[in-house]
């Protein structure tokens, strides 16, 4: 008596197997809310969501001190970005 190794043997193929065979293709693949791609897709796109917050927050803070450094000298600013000047006054850039 030779024993049958293949998996498609009928001590496995039976209607409980491929129920929940047929249940985790439909998990997994199919199912429109909750389906392993589509979590997959959603983390990813949280992360990237979460990459520019942080981004965003960066440039709040610049944007916070530019404008704390504004408030605080508001003529040092004006010189320095638009290069405003007094009458008879003359201005030489160096870069």
């Amino acid at each position: 008596m030779q024993a049958d190794t293949s998996i498609l043997s009928t001590k496995w193929v039976n209607k409980y197997t491929l129920t929940i065979l047929a249940f985790m293709v439909w998990v997994t693949m199919l199912d429109g809310k909750y389906s392993w791609v589509k979590q997959y897709k959603l983390v990813r796109q949280l992360h990237k969501m979460e990459e520019s917050k942080r981004d965003y927050m960066a440039k709040l803070l610049d944007a916070r001190e530019t404008y704390e450094d504004l408030m605080s000298n508001k003529e040092k600013f004006a010189r320095e970005k638009y290069f405003i000047r007094k009458k008879g006054e003359d201005i030489y850039i160096i870069k």
